[in-house]
């Protein structure tokens, strides 16, 4: 699941240490989030996800039943995530031209979105997100990327929606098995799955290749009946404010299957296990609203919103990455900063150069693959304030921009070329 940086030898130069980025993802279906929907107004839908996000506070939050037009995404961006400026969002994909479609957020500061695909699923389109983790691949480290695949199934207990995710499910094993690659895996969303002898849930877990099987790490508590009550996420409430399910908390629709080297525990990028919950349950009462007086696992506030937002409960997961930091600043060139634009890239990057000290120096600027050659190299006056460098030619992948003074100080930069 891992590229090897390791042909960089400038980045071996400096002593480092080993540490942890904690990764936090939750996914959540809105609930017809910015459509018409009794008597709920879209201000007070984006008021309750901001308190139940600012409890919560992911770094990667992927959702169901969102309106297609991008005002909602926008809106949640710029309300709905006031703990941090720091937040971007996946393009917006409608392929099978339905009122609702899935989307991701995630905090740039801890990762960086890389690409972006469709897996065609007749009823919604099933997005495939890959993922990368800041701070790893530095120092010749390894670097850690992931998927997160989001998907909303059919809904009813029905033969053929049943069929119709079994469709789904096969879908998003195959897409799995072409193009992910050895990078860690996580499927979510809402699989609205009744019971695990169904045939999506066998074929994401028990897949007739044994190397796909994903991993479910509630296996198969919370399945009907009284059993497992903490893993419901549906539904919140016993009556409707809007177009809502009102049958109390009793089925598991929502959750996040991983790839097995999330969950080895001698991977670089791995679960923790102990992580995973359905946001807000705090072992609710069987068939009955979620319940808030005395609930230990979030505030009265929020989980009054977590009731208001939407008949399912969230599903939360971390992920711990090992990174490498550097612990010798001596090899950094002081006082100068690399600003790069856009990135990913797909035609000519903006270079701007920011220089706090002042330098007589001039600098070698040199583009490099992931086999360490030199793709393009320039001189750069150390009165030079920005440049374009053409990538439209280049191979897609991971290049790092490294800018380097006579005495072997350097800085240097990854791009991504889409």
């Amino acid at each position: 699941m891992r590229i090897l940086l390791g042909f960089f030898a400038f980045l071996l130069l400096s002593s480092n240490l080993h540490a942890q980025q904690r990764i936090k993802l939750m996914h959540y279906n809105l609930l017809n989030f910015g459509n018409n929907c009794g008597n709920v107004d879209v201000l007070s839908k984006y008021a309750w996800l901001e308190t139940i996000l600012e409890e919560a506070r992911p770094d990667v939050f992927t959702v169901n039943e969102l309106n297609p037009n991008p005002i909602f995404s926008n809106g949640i961006v710029s309300r709905s995530f006031g703990y941090t400026n720091a937040i971007k969002r996946a393009s917006i994909t409608n392929q099978a031209n339905s009122n609702i479609v899935n989307q991701l957020f995630y905090n740039e500061d801890k990762v960086t979105l890389i690409s972006e695909d469709v897996i065609q699923y007749s009823l919604r389109d099933i997005n495939a997100y890959r993922l990368y983790v800041n701070g790893s691949g530095e120092n010749g480290s390894d670097s850690l990327f992931f998927y997160c695949i989001v998907g909303h199934f059919k809904a009813t207990d029905e033969p053929s929606s049943a069929n119709s995710r079994a469709v789904a499910a096969n879908l998003v094993m195959n897409w799995i098995d072409q193009n992910a690659n050895g990078d860690g895996v996580v499927v979510m969303g809402d699989f609205n799955i009744y019971r695990p002898s169904e045939t999506a849930y066998q074929t994401m877990t028990n897949n007739s290749n044994a190397a796909l099987s994903l991993t479910d790490v509630i296996s198969t508590v919370g399945w009907g009946g009284s059993g497992g009550n903490a893993f419901y996420t549906q539904s919140t409430r016993t009556t409707s404010q809007d177009c809502g399910s009102a049958g109390g908390m009793d089925d598991r629709f929502d959750m996040m299957l991983f790839s097995s080297d999330l969950v080895d525990t001698n991977s670089d990028l791995q679960l923790e296990t102990s992580s995973y919950s359905a946001f807000g349950n705090d072992d609710n009462p069987y068939n009955q609203s979620l319940q808030c007086q005395g609930n230990s696992s979030v505030p009265f506030s929020v989980c009054t919103a977590l009731i208001l937002m939407s008949d399912h409960l969230p599903v939360v997961a971390d992920l711990v990455a090992s990174t490498v930091v550097s612990t010798d600043r001596d090899l950094r060139i002081p006082g100068l900063r690399m600003n790069l634009a856009p990135n990913p890239v797909e035609d000519r990057l903006s270079i701007e150069f920011l220089y706090t000290k002042f330098s007589q120096e001039d600098f070698q600027l040199s583009l490099q693959n992931m086999l360490g050659q030199k793709v393009w190299q320039q001189e750069v006056s150390s009165q030079s304030q920005s440049l374009e460098l053409p990538m439209s030619q280049l191979d897609a992948g991971l290049y790092v921009l490294k800018i380097e003074d006579a005495s072997g100080r350097f800085l240097s930069e990854k791009v991504w070329k889409r």
